[in-house]
């Protein structure tokens, strides 16, 4: 009997502790606020000089084009044609940026930036905030937006970039746009 009741609460606690484990992965990012210092701040500056948050027009592109490889390009036509990256170093910013701004020397040991793109099929729609998923196999970075009475029938791109807690991705990132009334 003594036997039994040993075997149930070591059972027990190693369910617990299993659960604890998976509560706590890195996998779990429910809080994306990262705690503003200066390495969150000096961030902060480069990206908001150089990459555009927000809704995008001719000049933002133009300027894109000139700064950043690969999240400036055309759009191919597909609404999912959605960019997005995932930089955990200094040499993942540089060979990202191409700009004559200087990359400032940001301590990337407890951030990383998520920075790219998504398409919007109109203009009546407003930000709300960035979810993540992350798994060993895919990020997945999912941009939510509130739709607003107003649109236009244009398709429209939205550039975003947000400093997270820093994790590692999975082998493929995407990103997608998610509209809600």
């Amino acid at each position: 009997m003594k036997t039994r009741i040993k075997l149930f609460i070591s059972t027990m606690l190693l369910l617990l502790y299993a659960g604890m484990f998976v509560a706590c992965s890195n996998d779990d990012f429910k809080d994306l606020e990262v705690e503003i210092n200066d390495d969150v701040q000096v961030a902060n500056d480069f990206l908001s000089k150089t990459f555009p948050n927000g809704l995008s027009g001719y000049q933002t592109i133009e300027e894109l084009k000139n700064n950043y490889k690969e999240i400036g390009r055309e759009w191919n036509g597909e609404i999912e044609d959605n960019i997005c990256f995932v930089i955990n170093s200094y040499l993942g910013l540089a060979s990202l940026y191409i700009g004559d701004e200087k990359i400032p020397d940001i301590d990337f040991s407890k951030i990383s930036i998520i920075l790219g793109r998504v398409w919007l099929p109109g203009t009546g729609y407003k930000y709300d905030n960035i979810k993540l998923e992350n798994s060993k196999n895919e990020t997945l970075v999912t941009v939510n937006f509130k739709t607003l009475d107003l649109d236009y029938c244009v398709i429209s791109s939205y550039y975003f970039y947000k400093i997270v807690p820093k994790f590692k991705p999975g082998k493929n990132i995407h990103a997608k746009a998610n509209y809600a009334r």
